[in-house]
């Protein structure tokens, strides 16, 4: 025979029988007297499962084998169904207090001799007691998959501190934490869940008159605390706060007092009295804000509305932002009601035409003869308003209107001055890019340093007179460079008569390149005088060394497949001859260089093969006339 055991179970881990649960009772209430088990096994015989009936006999032992605790267990005529069995073990002793036992099985057949079954097994009995018997110190040896704390009707599970309610666990999956005030929705609603919070109190609500307990009456709705709360809507949030409601499905508060998040998807994450009716809409916080849109934002303010769809009002006080996908950033009375409009804020500003922006005070952009605002003064001409129209005004107490689509439009009645001098008390406008003049006959564009030692230092763009000076018909271009001397260097100039310069050395002009009036190609510098370390080459080497690098057929990455270039890779070409200032550019000068020592070298070795060649000649013609000499004349017929 041979036995397969199951581990130990406590009784109380048996299906729920009225027998078994009033074992599990007593088990429960007096704990030290625990020794009920059951035991499993599985029984084979002659090599088959056992089936009929069979002698069981076990022996309680102590850890180690050696000492037997009770006496044998004897079961009579077991009946035992395809190998499988199962009895109830009680040896009169508390089993947990001992961290380790063993249990000698022996088998016989009925009416025949026992028959030891394998070694005496070992088990932990505190650890067969954990799937029923829940120890204040904690468990081992229980089973996730059918081991559980609670009921097993349609009773609530409710927990206790100081003998009064801090948990509920409610059919069907619904969880009620903190006051015994907070409720859900029985009638149909599960997975219901209140974290905690509440009262039973009745001072809550914004003039502290509203009951304190919190409700959820929607599936899947939660609340995490906070009082007066309620979750209307199915997947609907609340973290916490006070008399916030959520009435729309995935609505989300925060939390904040007196918040309502009344669309699908709707967020509040703070504040007083704010309202999200729009789907998909969010307030971060403030008093009185609105988010009516849909996927419309507030992040703050007093009294700011989001109406129109994808619109936004960062904040302030009393802004609008009524346009599709416009926005309000701050400000006060500020209003956004063209298509894709923005106010950054200032005082009564309105950007009532399409893409249309206004800021500082009182600025006007004209909304579409739709909308007939009276907030953006006389409404346009047409449904877009003064699309297009960017307008700044002043801190004067007058209306500054536009008069049309696309328009740029500053009011300054103080004077403008950009990159110069303020404007004096008489105001103006100034626009000067140095304190110095430019050069007779150029206007500049510069950048100069701030602060900047010398007003006349920086580079410039300039555009002016060409080479012939003022009052001809041909314009320079160039960009330029002084210094806090007052010396000029060009970087580049684009000449009016067609000449191009690129200088690289502000302390040599002539360093650089020129494009020759009317030329193709690029002149470089190549002056004697501008160079140095000049050392004497072998153009033969340089021949053996273009022979040896590679040279392919290419393209650029960024170019199109069709285009193809010819020629060395920089790596190849620095590592041949060590010129230029890196390995991923191919100086032309070099290049030409290489190119012209391989014709130098190529040319020696053409004129030395030439010789040698002359004198190969001059010896073939020594050789046969010396054969001549030697050999008879050829005559008469020849042998055939």
């Amino acid at each position: 025979m041979s036995l397969l055991t199951t581990p130990f179970r406590n009784i109380c881990g048996r299906p729920m029988h009225a027998l078994a649960a009033a074992i599990m009772l007593t088990l429960a209430a007096n704990a030290a007297t625990a020794g009920n088990h059951v035991y499993r096994g599985s029984l084979t015989d002659g090599g088959r499962p056992a089936q009929g009936a069979y002698d069981l006999r076990l022996t309680l032992l102590d850890a180690s084998g050696d000492k037997q605790l009770a006496a044998p267990l004897t079961y009579s005529a077991v009946q035992i169904q395809s190998g499988q069995f199962q009895v109830d073990l009680d040896f009169g002793l508390d089993l947990t207090r001992y961290t380790k036992l063993r249990l000698r099985t022996e088998v016989a057949s009925t009416g025949g001799s026992f028959v030891q079954v394998g070694e005496p097994q070992v088990f932990e009995p505190k650890s067969t007691l954990g799937s029923v018997c829940w120890d204040t110190q904690g468990n081992a040896g229980t089973n996730d998959a059918t081991d559980f704390l609670g009921t097993t009707d349609g009773e609530q599970l409710i927990l206790k501190v100081g003998n009064a309610q801090v948990m509920r666990y409610d059919f069907p999956d619904n969880v009620i934490g903190g006051s015994s005030a907070n409720g859900v929705d029985t009638f149909g609603d599960s997975s219901q869940t209140i974290a905690g919070g509440g009262s039973t109190a009745t001072n809550c609500g914004l003039f502290l008159d509203q009951p304190c307990g919190n409700s959820v009456v929607a599936t899947y709705g939660a609340i995490g605390g906070g009082g007066s709360n309620s979750v209307t809507n199915t997947f609907g949030t609340i973290a916490g706060g006070n008399n916030n409601t959520v009435m729309g499905q995935q609505g989300t508060i925060a939390g904040g007092i007196n918040n309502t998040a009344s669309a699908i998807n709707a967020t509040i994450a703070g504040g007083s009295r704010n309202t999200a009716s729009g789907s998909h809409s969010v307030i971060g916080g403030g008093f009185l804000n609105q988010a009516s849109g849909f996927r419309s934002g507030v992040l703050t303010g007093d009294q700011v509305i989001a109406s129109g769809d994808y619109s936004a009002v960062l904040g302030g006080i009393d802004n609008r932002a009524m346009g599709e996908r416009s926005n309000v950033a701050g400000g006060t009375f500020g209003l956004a009601s063209g298509v894709e409009s923005a106010v950054p804020g200032g005082n009564s500003n309105c950007a009532g035409g399409d893409t249309s922006f206004a800021a500082g005070t009182r600025a006007i952009v004209r909304s579409g003869n739709g909308v007939g605002d009276v907030a953006c003064a006389v409404a346009g001409t047409d449904a877009n308003g003064d699309e297009g129209t960017f307008i700044w005004s002043d801190a004067q107490a007058s209306n500054f209107v536009s008069t049309g689509a696309n328009q740029f439009l500053v009011r300054a009645s103080g004077g403008a001055a950009i990159n110069g001098t303020p404007p004096n008390a008489n105001g103006g406008f100034e626009f000067n890019v140095y304190g110095n003049p430019p050069d007779t006959g150029f206007v500049e564009v510069g950048l100069i340093p701030n602060p900047v030692p010398n007003p006349n230092t920086g580079e410039r763009i300039e555009l002016g007179a060409g080479i012939g000076g003022a009052g001809t018909n041909d314009a320079n271009f160039r960009i330029a460079h002084r210094n806090n001397a007052g010396a000029f260097f060009e970087h580049l100039s684009l000449n009016g008569d067609g000449s191009t310069i690129v200088r690289s050395n502000p302390a040599n002009a002539a360093v650089g390149v020129t494009l020759a009036v009317g030329s193709g190609s690029w002149a470089s510098l190549s002056d004697r005088a501008v160079k140095t370390d000049v050392a004497v080459i072998d153009p033969e080497l340089i021949l053996d060394r273009l022979n040896a690098m590679p040279i392919s057929a290419w393209r650029y990455i960024g170019q199109e497949a069709g285009v193809r270039h010819l020629g060395p890779m920089a790596q190849d070409f620095r590592a041949a001859f060590g010129l230029g200032e890196n390995d991923t550019t191919i100086n032309t000068v070099d290049a030409d260089g290489v190119a012209l020592a391989a014709i130098q070298g190529l040319s020696r070795q053409v004129a030395a093969a030439k010789a040698e060649n002359a004198a190969l000649r001059e010896q073939l013609a020594r050789l046969e006339a010396m054969v001549q000499q030697v050999l008879p004349p050829v005559s008469g017929n020849r042998p055939e």
